[in-house]
Formats: structure tokens, C-alpha cells, sequence
């Protein structure tokens, strides 16, 4: 994989837990916050996978990132995530979306793996 945009993907992954760790105190500790916390664990542990160069993680990983970019976008204004600031939810999508961005370009580059 390419050295430094898997690390570029990595970083953006656990800029994202990180991201989803702080919603549920900055939501009040309400339930729509709480629910992102586990998300945020999933995300961490997937980003030490990556800066550990786990080509098959980065097939994971690429289409949750995209798939939380989407609900992200999706839920800005909505009653559900009313508690969560909207700068918080514009912030999730953007780390998703650079992680994703990062790891379409290092799989599309070297789509077979060589493994000496």
C-alpha cells in the first residue's frame, strides 16, 4: 500500500472517532450522542489497522466511511440529531470523506498486493 496516504487515511479515521467520542458530551450525554460512542471504538481500532498497512481493512473501511459521510449529510437538521451541534456532524463527513478519498486512491493504485 502507499506508505503515506494509508497513514493520510489512518489519521483521518481516528480524526473521525475521535470526532464521534466528543458527541456524547457535547450533546448532553443524550441517547443519539451515547449511540456514537461505540462507533467512535470501531473507529479507532479500524484506524490502528490501517496505520498498521491492513490492505484488507482498507476494503472495509472505504465504504463505512462513505456510508457515514451519507448519514452524516443526511441527518444535518434533522430532529434526531438535534442535540449534536451541526459543526460536529459537517466534521464526522469531512474526516469520512478524506479517509475515503485516501484509501480509493491507495487501492486504485496498487489494486493486487504484492507480498514478498
Amino acid at each position: 500500500m502507499n506508505y503515506s496516504l494509508s497513514k493520510l487515511a489512518a489519521i483521518l479515521l481516528a480524526l473521525s472517532a475521535v470526532l464521534h467520542l466528543i458527541a456524547a458530551p457535547l450533546s448532553g450525554w443524550t441517547s443519539i450522542g451515547l449511540i456514537l460512542v461505540p462507533v467512535g471504538l470501531l473507529y479507532a481500532l479500524m484506524a490502528n489497522g490501517l496505520m498498521r498497512e491492513r490492505r484488507w481493512l482498507a476494503y472495509v473501511v472505504l465504504p463505512l466511511m462513505l456510508g457515514g459521510a451519507i448519514i452524516c449529510y443526511a441527518s444535518l437538521g434533522s430532529v434526531v440529531t438535534a442535540a449534536l451541534p451541526d459543526a460536529l456532524l459537517i466534521a464526522i463527513a469531512v474526516a469520512d470523506i478524506g479517509c475515503a478519498l485516501a484509501l480509493f486512491v491507495v487501492l486504485w493504485r496498487d489494486p493486487t498486493a504484492s507480498h514478498a
